[in-house]
């Protein structure tokens, strides 16, 4: 199988693709080879983390050396980071926990549910993680990422992304199918905002005054908060994950392959 790696930027609208992938051949045995969903970097530490396929988790001083830190017992898709260390979470309801994300730290936590979980945000010491099985969402809350209580919202649909951005005060934001999304200050009470769209809304990132949000179709919305983002344009390929605000500009990447930037949003 092949492992992709993310080599360079360039600058330019979300008009143009302005990544370059690079691949590499693994054995398909081999668990530091296993799809990855979710990437985070800590800089304080200089600690890359990332997640995926398999319950894979693996941790990195540089995005070319990695070592397996713990394997789940089944997929893994987000990780987040906050001042009570590194919360990952996963298919049937699998959330992991580590101080600092080294090897032999890792430990299962008990969410209280079965259901997918497929995006944790964390601010401070309160992480949120946001997942849930059609038709139903599911929203858990911890304020020590071992104990996690069910905050679930009436969003209506299943959830795909947390995020924490620093609009109106600072806000957790999930954002799932059919367009829901909902936003808290607190991860308790929920603020839900009629859909944007029919489409899935995915990652979610703020910057320059702007909020932008992927979509499966390609479409991207924007706003100067979430209750006002509308449909901007449209990238090639699905964007469910990989959005961000980095330098001074959005970064968002498809399932094309593609890499796009803006500054405006």
């Amino acid at each position: 199988m092949r492992r992709h790696l993310l080599l360079w930027f360039l600058g330019a609208l979300f008009t143009l693709p302005v990544g370059a992938c690079a691949t590499s051949d693994c054995a398909a045995a081999d668990a530091n080879c296993n799809d990855l969903q979710a990437l985070l970097l800590y800089g304080l530490q200089a600690r890359y983390v990332t997640v995926g396929a398999g319950g894979i988790i693996a941790v990195g001083s540089s995005p070319t050396s990695w070592t397996v830190a713990s394997p789940g017992a089944g997929n893994l898709n987000a990780v987040a980071y906050g001042s009570r260390g590194f919360v990952a979470v996963g298919a049937a309801g699998q959330i992991w926990h580590s101080i600092d994300g080294r090897p032999g730290t890792w430990f299962a936590r008990s969410s209280g549910t079965t259901d997918n979980l497929t995006g944790v945000a964390a601010s401070g010491g309160t992480y949120i993680a946001a997942g849930g099985i059609a038709p139903n969402p599911r929203i858990l809350r911890s304020t020590d990422a071992i104990q996690w209580t069910d905050v679930t919202a009436p969003i209506g649909q299943p959830l795909l992304q947390a995020a924490y951005l620093p609009v109106s005060g600072g806000q957790f934001v999930v954002t799932g199918l059919n367009g829901a999304r909902a936003v808290s200050a607190n991860g308790i009470n929920w603020t839900i905002f009629s859909p944007a769209s029919d489409n899935l809304l995915g990652g979610i990132a703020y910057g320059n005054g702007r909020v932008v949000c992927g979509s499966d179709s390609g479409v991207v919305f924007s706003g100067d908060g979430v209750a006002t983002m509308a449909a901007l344009g449209s990238v090639s390929g699905a964007v469910t994950s990989g959005v961000v605000f980095y330098r001074g500009a959005f970064l968002m990447a498809s399932d094309g392959g593609e890499v796009y930037r803006s500054a405006s949003g």
